[in-house]
């Protein structure tokens, strides 16, 4: 290993560590997402809104669901549009609403 490139292609972090970039990627799980859309975000409460609201239609966006208000519409909205560390979760969500079997964690 002879340069700055050689390092980093050999998948290690430490040159661009060394440029004073964090590479940190953060996960939210569903009671983070159920905060921020202020809903209650324990684990029964995540599995009755799941249950009450599924199958969510094949043609409906998740952002266009009619039990969503607005504030909370647009945070989804935003979140997937800007690709967000909130789009991974948000995608899980949309999955279990489509009827798959997600964990609420």
């Amino acid at each position: 290993m002879g340069s700055d490139e050689d390092v980093f292609l050999d998948g290690s972090l430490d040159f661009w560590q060394r440029k004073g970039v964090r590479m940190d990627k953060v996960f939210h799980g569903f009671t983070e997402l159920f905060a921020q859309l202020g809903l209650p975000n324990d684990a029964p409460s995540i599995r009755h809104f799941i249950q009450t609201h599924s199958p969510l239609n094949s043609s409906t966006r998740l952002e266009d669901a009619q039990f969503w208000n607005t504030a909370q519409a647009s945070l989804l909205k935003e979140e997937l549009l800007g690709d967000s560390d909130w789009a991974e979760v948000i995608d899980r969500l949309n999955v279990a609403l489509r009827g798959a079997i997600v964990s609420a964690k």
